[in-house]
């Protein structure tokens, strides 16, 4: 595929740059150039690094992304590193040619420069940078665009706003949630304060609700979460059931005797450890969710359906938005599906739908495709087309819409256990970009633990943080067990006597051995008993 160059014209300042030398702003003028001189080689160092962080994002979406094509963008952003150096080049040569090397070599009749014509100056230069940044902004948007891109999300909405902080989990005020209420309404209710919960049951994932009627929230352990146009027979006394006959959330603490409504959709999936302290947020369920053997996806939702190429070999898509919320089931058992929208040649998606995976192919070419055969649902996708094709029960192949958007896992019963929904794919803005990286190079929390008074937080970076309280008896040795293994035994270790009711000796306890990977030993020397505080602090694995 041939694509067009950029064309990018940089025009350098004229030689003489304006710059008239006297005796009498020597100073001035020599100063200003050295300044200008280690302007221009930061500024090299910045385009450069700028250039090398557009070049590694266009190569991770193109890798996503096989339309885009690598190779060019790497080019055009070559072609705009060599545009910057040439100028740099240039200029430096012009000040260089032009800077006596000497006071001697000065002449009293040229004429004097005032400040306020350097200001000119360097205000033209400063003109010729901002225009160079702005083409380097530029070229993720007109590379990483619309008609390189295909079969993909481009935006999900993130109405659930959750926060987990030591154990309790808040939805926050703002966040708007999912109500079934009757056949096809589904209301949006906007959560007008935070809600908090906290100590719940142990070792167990469970599913999170807004009571729509009176707010606040609900919850029920996963196992115990169904759906379907009959009520569930279980064992217990609560449960939730989506009656999807009715299009009503419902749920029941007698056993199945009485249903209440007023339930909004799932929210999210959460667990707890045997404590009941809530430790993860497993999913949340924004755009697309799931309770039973049926899932959603919800309006707002918009991507990029295949339909083929144009005459010039750029894609035909269709930009698609869901307008509804849309349910869809599937009665398949201890098996993948991959789940689509089915769009059509319309914008708004007619529904929603679940194919076993493996029956999902992706081909080069229409020579790669098998006999259509009557039997069961077989989906193509063929790259060089860029379409879909499907051959249902009919014997021939179909041209299709649809998108994928992710994978859904069954369990023995039939109910969905998990949901993986693709990745959104935008463009990047520039000035988005360059904050996400600044955010990714700064380490931040992905585990926390809390359980009595032993704890533990983990970094992105992987530094961990840990610590407890023991109780040292009189003259003892005792061993600590760490939470989390360290990568080696360069680690940190802090220890803090408590004082309360201690009325013995106050000598401190001492580690008095080397420490390994998962505990250290620590000697009590006092004649009384010891309440010891510790922390460590350092790398793991």
């Amino acid at each position: 595929m041939e694509h067009k160059k950029n064309e990018i014209k940089v025009s350098a300042p004229a030689s003489t740059l304006g710059l008239h030398i006297s005796t009498t702003n020597t100073k001035q003028v020599i100063s200003a150039t050295n300044n200008r001189a280690q302007y221009y080689a930061d500024l090299a160092k910045k385009y450069r690094d700028e250039a090398k962080q557009h070049r590694d994002n266009a190569k991770y979406y193109a890798e996503q992304n096989s339309d885009v094509t690598v190779e060019y963008i790497l080019e055009v952003k070559a072609d705009v590193l060599n545009k910057m150096n040439e100028q740099k080049t240039e200029i430096e040569t012009n000040f260089e040619t032009q800077l006596p090397k000497n006071v001697s070599e000065l002449n009293n009749d040229i004429p004097y420069v005032s400040s306020s014509e350097l200001e000119l100056v360097t205000n033209d230069l400063e003109n010729k940078d901002n225009e160079i940044l702005e083409i380097i902004e530029n070229i993720s948007n007109e590379i990483l665009n619309k008609s390189q891109i295909t079969n993909c999300l481009l935006e999900v909405p993130q109405n659930i706003k959750l926060e987990l902080n030591d154990g309790v989990l808040t939805l926050k005020k703002g966040s708007k949630v999912i109500v079934p209420n009757g056949v096809n309404v589904f209301d949006e209710v906007a959560v007008v304060k935070d809600y908090s919960i906290s100590g719940i049951a142990n070792n167990s994932q469970v599913m999170l609700y807004y009571r729509a009627d009176v707010g606040g929230f609900d919850y029920m352990a996963l196992s115990h979460n169904y759906s379907g146009n009959t009520a569930p027979t279980f064992t217990g006394n609560y449960a939730k059931w989506y009656d999807t006959a009715n299009n009503i959330m419902k749920a029941t603490s007698d056993g199945g005797a009485t249903w209440k409504a007023n339930y909004s959709l799932p929210l999210c999936v959460f667990s707890t450890d045997n404590n009941g302290s809530i430790i993860s947020i497993d999913q949340v369920f924004n755009g697309f969710g799931y309770i039973g053997v049926h899932f959603w996806v919800d309006k707002g939702v918009k991507g990029l359906s295949a339909f083929g190429r144009n005459a010039d070999g750029t894609l035909n898509n269709t930009e698609f938005v869901t307008n509804r919320v849309i349910v869809g089931t599937t009665g398949n058992t201890n098996h993948y599906n991959t789940l689509f929208l089915d769009v059509g040649t319309n914008v708004n998606v007619k529904g929603i739908k679940s194919y076993y995976a493996d029956f999902i192919h992706k081909i080069n070419s229409r020579a790669e495709l098998p006999l259509a055969t009557a039997k069961n649902y077989q989906y193509y996708f063929i790259e060089d087309e860029s379409i879909w094709v499907m051959n249902g029960t009919t014997g021939v192949w179909n041209k299709t819409s649809i998108v994928e958007v992710g994978n859904l896992y069954h369990g023995a019963d039939g109910s969905i256990t998990n949901f993986e929904t693709n990745n959104v794919f935008r463009a990047v803005d520039y000035n988005e970009f360059n904050k996400s990286i600044n955010t990714l190079n700064k380490a931040y929390i992905t585990e926390t633990y809390v359980s009595g008074t032993s704890w533990y937080r983990v970094w992105s970076d992987k530094w961990c943080e840990q610590g407890g309280r023991v109780t040292l008896s009189s003259g003892s040795t005792t061993t600590v067990t760490l939470l989390k293994n360290y990568a080696n035994i360069d680690y940190n270790i802090n220890l803090e006597i408590r004082q309360d009711g201690f009325t013995g000796d106050k000598w401190m306890p001492y580690i008095n051995a080397e420490p390994t990977v998962s505990s250290f030993v620590v000697k009590n020397s006092t004649s009384s008993t010891t309440l010891l505080m510790w922390r460590a602090c350092g790398y793991i694995s």
